[in-house]
């Protein structure tokens, strides 16, 4: 293949730019806020007028174990009083929590450190204070004594913080024993096999727990959980020592895999929660000992218990271990519905854009949801539309089409399309045309009054096809044809289409460039061409496909090529960090990220072209798209962190900064 080195070079940090905009486009649509997931070890603490929840997220990976511990404050309901939960250290650690009444301490501990940091209660926190050093891994724990905030450390290490976050002296409550339970005037630790339970800074008792087992204590109710599925309780006395025999409360299934039981005094009787199989199950206990009925409290892995104003209130994985509270009634079986607590912006990312007549159809996803909003001159109008019925979308595109818009998407199985008129009103929301199980590209050419549709994806495991589509205005499907050889894969397949012909393109497993053309209006009329590429083919990314008497495939290995694969000429437009390559009449247009984020274009049937810079917006943007129209860029989508941002007009062609 013949190779033609360009005369302009595209360094990323050589390149001096001129002026940069400030991003500063509108949003195109409010943020949503939804549960986030994979966590646990969630603690609880209420105030006088409300609660406050903290949880951990483990990263595991490469050998190596860390975390983050996230946190909100709560009403008194269990509510979220916050949109999106607040990010804390974390570490390996666990987070725990206790109150005074109108703030929080927020306890972290592993083996290196334990630290405290006062937290208020709209869940501003304070610089952390280390207090002391335990020598075992494990969950300290810290409780209110009514004049200060008493912290232990998994090995027994004793340190009093004063109301506003300051700590006192260590002292050492025992040794050789690892902490299991605390209350102001109790704590219960464990010795080797052997569970005993102590006044602060007093003698030990032994306690008739099993070895293997999972213990909460509340005022002077300890509860434990054991490896047989026994949950029982015992009552203690001011000095830990047993009162009468032990309070049986459920028997379940056998298990290596315990979940503490938890327990809430609220000034009526104990709330004794427990685990069982995916069930959260509950009874209340008398002072004496008395236990009720059963009842169940929904699904979730029980994490806290805390009492509460009106009652006890719970924290708990729920789905996807997002973590959810619940509020039980004081004395009653009355459990209030879940509330998310866990909560973070649905991202609105992976923008395309397309013009009409009256301005731009915009599309993007949120999780794998697609969404689109018209958006004028004047900024978003109309509807925010939900376009995709199912969460497994995740290739969505737009094209001008018939003075109007058309989008198409994969959702699920199925290849979907709905088109817009130019005020961005839906004309056409077609039905599903069926299509392989596992779709992993869509591309999208208008081919006269028809799309061209190029979906690459999976029909056998791990085999990856690449099929063509033409598509009517109405959208109903009007012929398939399998395109890729069944001996090859098709990656990063792209359409394309001129006045006789429909093509479309792909890199597949062997280093190559492959394209089939297809007369206009008959797929199974095709004439396939392949052109090995210098690049390996995992880092040479297909952006699009140029009809013409030479056609071409654009595409990327961060240098820009283009490749005529009739002729064998390879082209490089640039060399640089290039991504997101297509052509738009007669010029490639590109992006690169750095410092700044620069859409550059250069012509493509020239020889030796000269790159310009067409537009630039100070920062690196990830998620971006823009529309060219007259030769000029018109409108850059990109997400601005969570929300989608649209910037329209006066953005200056050839060296170009965005102007206000």
């Amino acid at each position: 293949m013949r190779r033609v080195a360009p005369v302009f070079l595209l360094f990323f940090f050589a390149r001096v730019l001129v002026a940069c905009d400030a991003p500063h486009g509108v949003p195109v649509s409010d943020i949503n806020y939804v549960p986030d997931c994979g966590f646990n070890h969630a603690a609880l603490a209420v105030s006088d007028d409300g609660a406050f929840a903290a949880w951990h997220y483990t990263h595991a990976g490469f050998g190596i174990t860390t975390g983050t511990n996230y946190g909100a404050p709560l009403d008194a309901a269990g509510r979220s009083r916050v949109n999106e939960e607040l990010p804390f250290d974390g570490f390996t650690s666990q987070p725990t929590l206790a109150s005074d009444g109108h703030d929080f301490l927020y306890v972290l501990s592993h083996s290196g450190q334990t630290s405290v940091n006062l937290t208020h209660a709209g869940g501003t926190i304070e610089p952390s204070q280390p207090i002391a050093v335990p020598k075992a891994d494990g969950k300290a724990m810290v409780v209110w004594t009514g004049s200060d905030y008493l912290v232990v450390t998994p090995d027994l290490q004793a340190v009093h913080v004063s109301r506003d976050g300051h700590p006192g002296s260590v002292n050492i409550l025992t040794t050789g024993a690892t902490l299991a339970a605390l209350t102001k005037d109790l704590v219960i630790w464990k010795r080797g096999s052997v569970f005993e339970a102590a006044p602060i800074g007093g003698p030990a008792v032994l306690l008739p727990i099993p070895p293997a087992a999972s213990v909460s204590l509340e005022e002077s109710l300890a509860v434990f959980a054991d490896q047989t599925g026994r949950v029982a309780a015992l009552r203690l006395d001011r000095s830990g020592i047993t009162v009468g025999n032990a309070i049986e409360i459920a028997q379940e299934p056998a298990s290596n895999f315990i979940v503490a039981p938890q327990v809430a005094y609220d000034g009526d009787s104990y709330l004794v929660l427990w685990q069982s199989g995916k069930l959260i199950r509950a009874v209340r206990v008398s002072a004496s000992g008395v236990v009720g009925t059963p009842f169940a409290i929904g699904d979730g892995i029980l994490e806290s218990a805390v009492a509460a104003r009106d009652g006890a209130m719970i924290a708990y994985d729920a789905s996807c271990s997002a973590i959810a509270t619940r509020t039980i009634a004081r004395g009653t079986s009355s459990v209030s519905a879940e509330s998310i607590v866990s909560l973070h912006a649905d991202a609105q990312n992976s923008p395309h854009i397309a013009a009409t007549a009256l301005g731009h159809q915009t599309i993007w996803y949120e999780s794998n949801v697609l969404y689109t909003r018209f958006v004028s001159t004047s900024g978003p109008t109309g509807p925010v539309t939900r376009l995709s019925e199912s969460n497994y979308s995740a290739h969505g595109t737009v094209v001008s089409f018939l003075g109007g818009s058309a989008v198409v998407w994969d959702d699920g199985p199925t290849i979907e399309v709905a088109r817009f008129d130019a005020a961005g009103r839906l004309i056409v929301d077609a039905a599903p045309i069926p299509s392989m199980p596992f779709i992993f590209a869509v591309s999208v050419a208008v081919s006269g009054d028809e799309l061209f549709v190029v979906a690459q994806g999976e029909h056998d495991l791990f085999k990856y096809e690449v099929h063509g589509l033409r598509i009517g205005a109405d959208g109903a499907l009007l012929q398939e044809a399998l395109l890729s050889n069944p001996s090859d894969d098709g990656f990063d397949a792209v359409a394309g289409a001129d006045a006789t012909r429909d093509y479309a393109g792909w890199r597949n497993d062997s280093n190559q460039l492959v394209v089939v053309e297809m007369p206009r209006g008959d797929l199974r009329q095709s004439k396939r061409f392949t052109t090995t590429v210098s690049s390996p083919s995992s880092a040479a990314a297909v952006g699009a496909l140029v009809p013409g008497d030479d056609p071409l495939v654009l595409w990327t290995n961060g240098d820009v090529h283009a490749t005529h694969y009739r002729s064998g000429l390879d082209e490089i437009l640039a060399n640089g960090y290039a991504f997101n390559v297509r052509a738009i009449g007669d010029r490639a247009y590109w992006i690169e990220i750095g410092p700044r984020t620069v859409i550059h274009s250069a012509p493509i049937f020239r020889i030796a072209p000269s790159a310009t810079d067409e537009a630039c917006l100070d920062g690196a943007i990830f998620n971006i798209d823009f529309d060219v129209r007259n030769g000029a860029i018109d409108a850059i989508a990109y997400a601005s962190g969570p929300q989608l941002r649209v910037q329209l007009r006066g953005i200056a062609h050839r060296r170009g900064a965005l102007a206000p």
